[in-house]
This record gives structure tokens, sequence and C-alpha cells, in this order.
């Protein structure tokens, strides 16, 4: 039991059984299974057993009515989860790397400007049953953020659920004394919580990730571009009604190095003046505008990108020939072409020219028949086709018609499996 790390708590297993967990001192996760909750953290089962468990760095205390002040001893606590519970009052020593309120918790925003210690992740997910119908927490009604600039340790923020939020501008990083703080975090997420924009008016230096996730509403990046000269990942992802992607994203993100853009049906086009010079991952899923035009994206003077994905599971880029020589730079590692329906071949003039190549992906591509008439290039390494039927049965050892193709290949798997 000393040796254990990782703990979760059965729903048939009573509090008296609970303690001889206080002997695995050297444990770090401490959970509840789905549909057992502790009723009590009381000040007897933390001081007899969780106090003890010195090394816990995470702890599920889903369905507490009381959470016991001694909790804030535990001081190599990093993740604590209130989900489901019915706190009203967070005890006095309050300084946790990530703080998830649920969404049947009670907790009022003006309880954050407390919070000054919360260093690493601050979560709003999920929240409806507020005390207060001000309050940020109530999704339903929300339409804008409580004043997180006095959280000035705060390195990630995830917003989720908030639907009614509209804009999110300058003012979301301001302090509650009304000034705006030099460095407000690192990281930002939306999940299901942006309606129109996202303009933070120069107060986006300290990001290194954004990300909008599944806000169908969300129109525009702030106008002018994004400043924020530290971000090294941009995710887009959902977004119904999005046309573009923030402006000058070339002079204002000079260290972007991952893009992904996925399920964005509107985005027709990358910005003006083309993307960041140390891009080197992109991800384009599921934007069919944005594929159709892909012979206007002007990418093979791109010397730096690596690593290459796209799809499009509905087709309406109408891809039935990838890649087009010329599309794509030379200096590419790694393609994955991820469901394409109307793929039937490979370009092997546009396959050529990737003398660096060393991983190429082809997945749920159903009728895609034939590789090429030539050998796939030399530098390649692992080779992977699945949900390719007529493609997998051309390529099995020694049998399939393509497999003079591919067989120096190291390492190549069809259907999931190596052959």
């Amino acid at each position: 039991m000393m040796k254990v790390h990782h703990v979760s708590v059965a729903p048939d297993v009573s509090l008296q059984r609970f303690g001889a967990t206080s002997k695995a001192i050297h444990l770090r996760l401490l959970l509840t299974l789905y549909g057992y909750s502790f009723p009590t953290l009381s000040n007897e089962v933390v001081n007899n057993v969780i106090l003890k468990l010195r090394c816990l760095r995470i702890l599920s205390s889903s369905g507490c009515v009381f959470l016991s002040d001694s909790i804030g001893e535990l001081k190599h606590l990093r993740f604590l989860d209130l989900s489901c519970t019915s706190i009203k009052r967070l005890p006095n020593s309050k300084c946790r790397d990530t703080f998830i309120v649920g969404e049947d918790n009670g907790t009022k925003r003006e309880e954050l400007r407390e919070l000054s210690n919360l260093r690493g992740e601050l979560s709003l997910m999920n929240l409806k049953n507020v005390a207060s119908a001000t309050d940020t927490s109530e999704a339903r009604y929300c339409n804008s953020l409580p004043l997180l600039g006095q959280l000035s340790s705060l390195k990630t923020l995830l917003v989720e659920g908030l639907s009614e939020v509209v804009t999110v501008g300058a003012e979301f990083y301001r302090n509650i004394a009304g000034s705006s703080v030099t460095k407000p975090f690192e990281s930002l997420e939306f999940s299901e919580s942006l309606g129109v924009s996202l303009d933070g008016d120069g107060m986006l230096t300290s990001l290194s990730y954004i990300s909008v996730y599944g806000c169908p509403n969300f129109v525009s990046f702030a106008k002018g571009g994004l400043h924020a000269p530290n971000l090294t990942r941009l995710r887009v992802e959902g977004s119904k009604k999005l046309k573009k992607l923030p402006e000058q994203m070339r002079n204002l993100l000079p260290f972007l190095n991952t893009l992904q853009i996925s399920n964005c049906p509107e985005s027709e086009s990358f910005p003006e003046g083309g993307l960041p010079s140390h891009l080197n991952r992109l991800w384009i899923m599921n934007c069919p505008k944005l594929i159709a035009q892909r012979m206007k994206w002007n990418f093979h003077a791109f010397q730096v990108l690596t690593n290459f994905s796209i799809g499009d599971e509905c087709g309406g880029g109408g891809v039935e020939l990838f890649p087009e020589e010329g599309l794509l730079p030379s200096t590419l590692s790694s393609i994955r072409i991820h469901k394409f329906p109307h793929l039937k071949m490979l370009d092997i003039k546009g396959l050529q020219q990737f003398t660096s190549l060393e991983c190429l992906c082809i997945s749920e591509c159903p009728q895609l028949e034939k590789l090429s008439q030539q050998r796939l290039s030399t530098s390649l390494k692992h080779f992977q086709i699945d949900g390719c039927p007529l493609l997998e049965e051309r390529c099995r050892r020694e049998k399939g018609e393509d497999w003079n193709i591919i067989s120096h290949i190291p390492r190549i798997w069809i259907d999931y499996c190596p052959i």
C-alpha cells in the first residue's frame, strides 16, 4: 500500500475502509469513481486520512458539502476538483495550481478576487446554478467575463459553456482598481463560450496559446490582428461563421509555430501577407472553402513547415488528386491525409518534391485506389494507410500490385496493423 501512487474510490467503499488510504504515504492522485462522492471532507477525515498523504497532487472532492481549512496544509496539491458540490465558501488557504468550479457550486465571482495566490490554471466550466444572477458563472445569461487582472500569477484560463459571452476585450484583463495588468496569463482557451469577437487591445503580449473551440457564433478576431508577439500555438475549431484568420499573422505573430483550424466551413483564405515565418505545424480539417482555394496558398516558398495535416470529410473541397505539384513546401517531413471521400490518386510529381519526407499517413479515403507508378521517396521511414479498402489490397506484402512501390519503407502499417 505504501508504494501506491493512484487510488480511485468505488461507490461501495465506506469511509471507515477509506481510512486505510492513509497508509499510502506516496499517493499522488485520489479520485472518486462515477456514482460516488465524498459527502463531507470533515476535519476528522482530512486530519486522519488526507493530511497524511503529503505527496498528494490531485484530489477530487466531488459532492462534498464541507471542506476543512486544513486542506491548505497539502503543499504539493496542484489540482482540486469541486464539481457537483454545494460549497458556498472556500477555506482561507486557497493556493492552488488548478481550481475547477462545478455547475452546482454556489461560488460567487467576487470570491475570485480573493484567490490572489492562484497559480497555473483556472477553469470556469458548465456553470448554470449559481447563487446570484449577476455572477459570471451563470452561463445561461452571462454576457461578460469577470475582471481577472488581479490574478497576477494565473498562467492558464479555460472559459467553457458561457454561450452568451459576446466580446472579450481589454477590460477582461483589468483588475478591480480598473488598471490593466502587464502580464495577464500565458494560455487562454474558450470552449462554447465566445459569441462575436476576441480583442485583447494590446493585452495579449504574454499569451503563448489561444484556443477558440466550439464557438459557432464566433465571427472575427480583433480588427488589425492579434497583438500577441509571444504566441506559439493557435487553435480555432468549430467556428461556423468565421471567415478569416487574424490579420497580419506574419508580422504580429512572429513566433507562432503551430496552427490548427478545423470545422470552420466559411473560412476562405489565409491572411494577406502569409503565415508566420516560424510556423512548422499546420492542421486544416473540414474547411471546404479554404481547401478549395488551396492553389492560392502560396506555400511552395514556405521553407519552415515540416508537419502538415489535411482532410475534409464532407467533401466540399472536391479533392480528387493530392498533393498537386508545387502546392506544399519541399521541407515537409510528415504528411497526414485524412477523410477525403473523393480522393482517387496521389500526385506522384507532388510527392517527389518532398526529399525530406519521413512519415506519410493516409486514412478514411474510400475511393483512393492507387499510389503512383514510381517508388515513393527513399527518405520515407513510416507509411500508414487506414480505412482505404481499395488501396489496402494493393499494398499487401508480396502480393499487392503496389508492394514494390513501398517495400523499401522500414515501417508499414495497414488497417492499424504493422505488416
